[in-house]
């Protein structure tokens, strides 16, 4: 929740199936730290209005992962590659 200092939880409604696993763990620890962040922002700061309507995303060694703020949790809702993976 909001102003609380207990990092949000995190809910993966996108399929993590093609992402590499080390690369997921990554981003789900950088997702965590962030969360614990901003957790200690004022509830009534204009921070979570922005935060709500334009989500948050990163970048983890060539995957793009982006998250929605939807009812005080991080949900995912994209993560794909930043560039087309040769065919094998």
């Amino acid at each position: 929740m909001p102003g609380s200092f207990e990092p949000m939880p995190l809910v993966m409604r996108q399929p993590t199936a093609p992402v590499p696993s080390e690369i997921l763990g990554t981003a789900q620890a950088h997702l965590i730290e962030m969360a614990r962040a901003v957790a200690r922002t004022d509830p009534t700061s204009q921070f979570w209005a922005s935060l709500r309507e334009s989500g948050i995303s990163f970048e983890v060694s060539g995957w793009n992962f982006r998250f929605s703020l939807e009812a005080g949790k991080f949900v995912l809702v994209d993560a794909r590659p930043l560039f087309a993976r040769p065919a094998s």
